[in-house]
């Protein structure tokens, strides 16, 4: 059985220490199912910081509903810089410190494309012709190194601070859209010239495709089912929308509708 638990949650409930039984514990006054943790140097260090309190917290609030429902196993799913392995109280290093566990980390945001591919790193442009993602261990002593060059350090591997990365292949894109927008085919493109007319519209524009069954019931606080900018109308592009179903579509330019039609995708 799996439960989710959110843990950016201290604004709501305060954490603050006090002594219990001539011991220094962690507690919250306005979280009445809380076991107090007991604290030390460490974590006093960071929980006192300026720059490391918001992930002591984050850690203190997930070892609480480990320590209130007995978890054996659990996922931390945490933006860029939390979980690393690197020096300091960041999230991940405070809930290990906590645990006295080998947590196992993964990053997914360094092994991909940037805006240029001068800026790769090496393993990257090595391996990023494939088609499927790969996981490259901190282990690999050719993805993690660094290069001398006079009297310069140049990175051309970030430092190892995960376990295990994931390495994206490149973008494919048909028509300025990227494959995998298709979830596995899930949804198809759809050329958008198809449905209108390429003459009639300006040079750039807004496109949004809702449900129409949503567009129907709330407008346009619809979540859109796909939304493209049109930055030439001399290309072609395309929309991105699972089949057998109605879409209303509209394109905006600036704060006026030019067009406003429902589309069946069959």
């Amino acid at each position: 059985k799996v439960k989710m638990h959110p843990y950016e949650i201290s604004f709501y409930y305060k954490i603050d220490t006090a002594s219990i039984n001539g011991k220094l514990m962690f507690v919250s006054k306005n979280y009445p199912a809380w076991m107090p943790i007991e604290t030390d140097t460490f974590l006093l260090e960071g929980f006192y910081s300026e720059y490391s309190n918001r992930d002591v917290v984050q850690a203190l609030f997930i070892y609480q509903k480990v320590l209130q429902d007995k978890i054996g196993k659990y996922i931390v799913y945490c933006g860029y810089g939390h979980g690393g392995k690197g020096k300091g109280h960041n999230m991940g290093n405070t809930l290990r410190y906590l645990t006295k566990d080998k947590a196992i980390t993964i990053d997914q945001t360094v092994f991909r494309e940037r805006s240029s591919s001068q800026y790769d790193y090496d393993i990257y442009t090595k391996y990023s012709h494939f088609d499927h993602p790969m996981i490259i261990s901190k282990a690999d002593k050719t993805a993690f190194r660094e290069v001398k060059d006079g009297t310069n350090m140049i990175p051309k591997e970030p430092k190892a601070h995960y376990d295990y990365y994931i390495l994206s292949p490149r973008t494919i894109y048909t028509n300025n859209r990227p494959d995998w927008q298709r979830l596995g085919n899930v949804k198809q493109n759809y050329g958008l010239f198809s449905f209108v007319d390429r003459k009639s519209l300006p040079h750039d524009y807004l496109v949004l495709a809702y449900y129409q069954d949503e567009y129907d019931k709330i407008g346009d606080c619809a979540v859109p089912a796909d939304v493209i900018q049109v930055l030439d109308g001399s290309k072609e592009y395309d929309l991105v929308l699972a089949p057998h179903k109605k879409y209303y579509l509209k394109i905006i330019k600036g704060d006026k509708n030019i067009i406003d039609k429902v589309i069946t995708i069959v």
